[in-house]
Order: structure tokens, then C-alpha cells, then sequence
């Protein structure tokens, strides 16, 4: 994307698409595209005529995208916020430099019409002239976040849009994220049941539950307004090389537990203050599966996994310790 960039702004509606607040995010790749729908009419025409170009009606959807973005420790917490219930950035404790950006998914699971963004992908033409391609009314549809071993942590973060629109923005005013650095394997703790354990990848899938494909008939945008059709099923796996029985014995008992995955950067940003990202799934089920014996290679076993509801913490908390304020 040497040409390209990508803007993001948080919306006050969702039918209200953002004008100001424009931040500029390095993403690692960007899938978005405009849900086009072609309505024929096949009338009674002569059997060596083609298909009229009259009979012919184009109806925009809406729009989804894909985002891939490395977990960086700062900037991330606007693409975030349309995947949670709540999404709030304070002071460190003590701290005048670091914040706590603190998202939170409760019982009821992330809402579609909350914490809504524009984004804006940004294309420069060879002459060096700019074409936005903005995509508002952007409601989270799923996250996902993998940390494998010798790789950089990784964000997928799946949107659906309202109405996208080609139009260049009025002398947008634009911050550029410094990102500071990317979280990888080497900054990672994963923690079941409080015992930190030597894993070789974690994995967390978090689909919202959303319907994409909602719609009404009414005229204007609004004939698009997806709402959640169903309880979201959040889950994740880890896999590990073979070690002792008891992640066997807690799949076949169906006991749950707590897991907390933790990366921590290694400059602090004041006194002993660090950057951080803090996961915690309040309580988590194995739903398999037996550990596999390999000729040539360590006996590995995955361990896929519900998340659920304990009733006394939230589902999913991310809590970034990080020198940017905003969200």
C-alpha cells in the first residue's frame, strides 16, 4: 500500500458519517468493498437481440472490509471500540504520560449501534493526486486476534458499513498514529488458572453476532441498519507442546477457568510504567481434544476453547497501558 493509507474516525450516529478526528493507521493489508447489487428485468425481446442496458437497476447494499493491523501499542483502540459494550480511556494511576484504554464485552455481548466508525481509504492516483473512498457507519463483525510463536501479534477486524461513498474530504485534518512498537511472542504471557504456561500460538475469535444482511424497505440509507440476530459464541484455542495431563483432565470434566494473555513492552513510558496489553477471558471451557502423538515431532495438543459467562466479570476486557489518549 505504498500508495494508499487508510484514516479512521469515530462517529457521533450511524447515520452520521465522521468530519473530523481523522487518524492515519499503518494496517498490514485492507479488504473493503461496496455490496453492489445488479437488478435485471428480462422482458420478451426479440431471440437474436442481447439484453437491453435499459433494463437494468444498480442498489448499493452497504459495504463490508477487512482489516489486518499488528498489534501495535498505540492507535489501536479506534478500530477496536465497534467490537465492545463500553470503551474508555483515563489516566494511568499516578501517571501523567501512560493511559488505560479499557474495553469491555458483558453478558449481553457488543451492541450493533454503539462505538460506530468511518473509515477512509485513501488512494493516490500517478499524477499524486488523492481519491477517498469513505466507508461510514462501520459496526464491528468480528475480531480476531492470533499470537503465534516467533511472529508479531495480529489483529483481523472484520466491519460492516452503511453506505459507502466516493467523495474526497474538505482539507481533512489528520494525526498520524506513531505506533511506538508491535507486541510479539517475545513480550507474551498466557496465564490458565492463574499458572503461566509455555504455549507455541493462542488464538481468540469474537464475532459480534450482527446480521449483515438486514434490511427493510425504506427509502435513504437507513433501509440497512443490522442488529444483532443471535448471542454471539466467542472462542479461541491454544496449542502447546505436551506436557502433563491436566488441560486433558479439564476437557473431559468441562471445569471452567480464567485465562489472561499478557504482552508488555520493553521501554518504559514513565518511571516504571510499561506499555501492556492485558486480555482476560473471565472463564473459558476446553471443548477438546486428546493430545497426538507425531513420528518426528513433539506430541502436541490443541486445546480449543468456549468462552462464558461467570456472572462476576466481564466476558473479554482488553486493557491497553499506553501513551496515546485517544479512542
Amino acid at each position: 500500500m505504498a500508495n494508499s493509507s487508510v484514516i479512521v474516525a469515530a462517529q457521533s450516529a450511524w447515520d452520521t458519517p465522521a468530519t473530523t478526528g481523522w487518524r492515519e493507521i499503518e494496517v498490514s493489508s485492507d479488504g473493503h468493498k461496496t455490496r453492489a447489487k445488479p437488478m435485471d428485468y428480462k422482458g420478451i425481446r426479440s431471440a437474436t437481440g442481447a439484453k437491453t442496458a435499459r433494463n437494468f437497476r444498480q442498489v448499493i447494499e452497504g459495504g463490508d472490509g477487512t482489516i489486518e493491523v499488528p498489534g501495535f501499542s498505540n492507535g489501536l483502540g479506534i478500530l477496536l471500540a465497534p467490537f465492545f459494550d463500553t470503551a474508555a480511556s483515563a489516566l494511568h494511576s499516578g501517571g501523567t504520560l501512560a493511559h488505560d484504554q479499557t474495553f469491555t464485552w458483558g453478558p449481553e455481548g457488543p451492541p450493533a449501534n454503539k462505538n460506530i466508525t468511518t473509515v477512509v481509504r485513501r488512494e493516490q492516483r500517478t499524477a499524486g493526486t488523492l481519491d477517498d473512498y469513505k466507508y461510514p457507519g462501520g459496526r464491528g463483525v468480528q475480531l480476531d486476534v492470533t499470537q503465534d510463536v516467533d511472529a508479531n501479534l495480529l489483529f483481523k477486524l472484520v466491519y460492516d458499513y452503511r453506505n459507502p461513498i466516493r467523495a474526497n474530504l474538505s482539507s481533512p485534518s489528520i494525526t498520524q498514529v506513531e505506533a511506538d512498537l508491535i507486541y510479539n511472542w517475545a513480550d507474551a504471557t498466557i496465564e490458565l488458572d492463574g499458572s503461566a504456561e509455555c504455549v507455541d500460538s493462542f488464538n481468540l475469535s469474537l464475532p459480534t453476532g450482527i446480521d449483515v444482511g438486514d434490511k427493510c424497505i425504506k427509502q435513504g440509507d437507513n433501509r440497512h441498519t443490522p442488529m444483532r440476530k443471535g448471542t454471539p459464541e466467542p472462542t479461541g484455542t491454544l496449542k502447546w507442546k505436551y506436557d502433563d495431563p491436566g488441560y486433558y483432565d479439564a476437557f473431559i470434566t468441562g471445569e471452567p477457568m480464567p485465562l489472561t494473555a499478557t504482552w508488555v513492552g520493553p521501554v518504559a513510558i514513565e518511571g516504571s510504567t510499561f506499555p501492556s496489553l492485558t486480555i482476560s477471558l473471565g472463564a473459558i471451557r476446553f471443548t477438546g481434544e486428546d493430545p497426538e502423538i507425531s513420528v518426528d515431532e513433539a506430541t502436541m495438543q490443541n486445546l480449543p476453547f468456549e468462552i462464558l459467562d461467570n456472572e462476576e466479570d466481564p466476558v473479554v476486557e482488553f486493557v491497553f497501558v499506553t501513551s496515546d489518549a485517544a479512542l
